[in-house]
């Protein structure tokens, strides 16, 4: 949080953590999430609490990568210890680490790695696209605010199959509030809503799976799968990865499936 636990506290508590390893493996920095319900909070004599700015972000970004390279030099592995979620390169713009740095992933699940992971999955895996579609098809991808840039660049990859149309549609949490930019936390109804006024949308709308409960029934707002599909008049998946995303295109194109016996990773995208 700006100006409470970051600067000084936040060496102490990377330099406090690290005196744990190996109890403790690896650590993350992750910028404090404000909801419209809570943003600008005062408590006590604390400064209120908001969101980083992108200035603000920089000093973090170059305050942990010492540690990082102090770190990975000293590591038999090469392991940084410490990383930065992936909020901080989209909050400034900054190139995101090559796999090598994330290891095994071993934070991803703390959104540390998931744009990189989605983006080395996506270049492995495009090549399977298909080449056609049968006849003019449309396709609506659905994704956060934050992360639209990187969802444009596979939709440039997906628009060079001959007679399909993509489109992307980010959304804008109104449940949360519009500075909660993640897909993760969206609700069925700004989804909904969203698509309703998009106008066209095609014969697919994907979207990630991470907008459900573990068990894909119903989004954070109680809206189940089942509603939700019942209100969009076009074919709707829910996609977890780079993979099931090439998969759903192929069988909009009447492609058999590229996985064959092949197990599908699930790791999936936040994205």
């Amino acid at each position: 949080m700006p100006a409470i636990n970051d600067g000084p506290h936040l060496d102490r508590s990377i330099r406090d953590l690290a005196e744990l390893r190996p109890i403790v493996e690896s650590i993350s920095v992750v910028p404090v999430g404000l909801t419209k319900y809570n943003n600008m909070i005062k408590t006590g004599e604390l400064p209120a609490l908001r969101h980083y700015t992108r200035e603000e972000a920089e000093t973090v970004i170059e305050q942990v990568e010492v540690y990082q390279h102090a770190f990975t030099a000293n590591d038999p592995d090469g392991n940084p210890f410490v990383y930065l979620s992936d909020e901080w390169y989209y909050l400034t713009q900054h190139e995101f680490p090559p796999a090598a740095h994330y290891g095994t992933y071993s934070q991803i699940e703390n959104g540390v790695g998931m744009t990189r992971y989605l983006v080395d999955q996506w270049a492995r895996t495009r090549r399977k696209l298909p080449s056609a579609m049968p006849g003019s098809r449309r396709v609506t991808l659905v994704t956060s605010t934050m992360a639209r840039p990187v969802i444009e660049d596979l939709a440039e990859d997906i628009r060079k199959i001959e007679n399909l149309e993509v489109h992307v549609l980010p959304i804008v949490n109104r449940f949360f509030g519009a500075e909660v930019t993640v897909a993760g936390l969206l609700c069925g109804q700004d989804v909904q809503a969203a698509l309703e006024a998009s106008g066209n949308l095609g014969d697919l709308v994907l979207l990630p799976r991470v907008m459900l409960d573990n068990e894909g029934i119903r989004f954070l707002d109680d809206m189940t799968v089942d509603d939700f599909k019942a209100q969009i008049p076009t074919r709707v998946e829910f996609v977890r990865n780079a993979q099931e995303t090439i998969e759903a295109i192929r069988s909009l194109a009447g492609v058999a499936s590229a996985v064959g016996s092949q197990k599908l990773v699930r790791v999936q995208s936040r994205l």
